[in-house]
């Protein structure tokens, strides 16, 4: 599911994703009609059936800007992804940025409960299909 166009399916409030270059996993991410980023995301293995996905910025000249368009450029952050038996797997999501522009605090505390929740919830459903 590292594919840009696979990222939609799950990921909430995702306006738009493209892989730029599949070697990489660089992952353009439009989060909605004015503001975008660039991720270059890697995945690992620390121990067996463990997976790091470290989520953080590419190379901001791989692509132009849009006009209009606010690149958030300063993020970083991680998924941890390990069994915990039973059929059950913990996600544990570390994330942060500056979002690169005014937004009101309701909006962004509200962006960063909401959204990660409902992405979970979204994958949770396609994995168990």
């Amino acid at each position: 599911y590292l594919d840009g166009t696979q990222i939609e399916s799950f990921v909430n409030a995702l306006a738009a994703a493209f892989t730029l270059n599949r070697l990489d996993q660089m992952i353009l991410g439009r989060l909605d009609k004015d503001r975008e980023n660039l991720s270059l995301i890697e995945v690992t293995n620390p121990k067996p059936d463990t997976y790091l996905v470290t989520i953080s910025p590419a190379d901001n000249n791989i692509k132009e800007q849009p006009e209009n368009v606010v690149r958030t450029t300063q993020f970083k952050g991680h998924w941890y992804i390990e069994p915990k038996g039973d059929g059950q797997v913990e996600v544990t999501q570390q994330l942060y940025g500056d979002p690169n522009g005014m937004i009101p605090a309701w909006l962004l505390n509200s962006i960063l409960v909401n959204v990660p929740f409902q992405s979970f919830e979204n994958l949770k459903v396609i994995l168990e299909k």
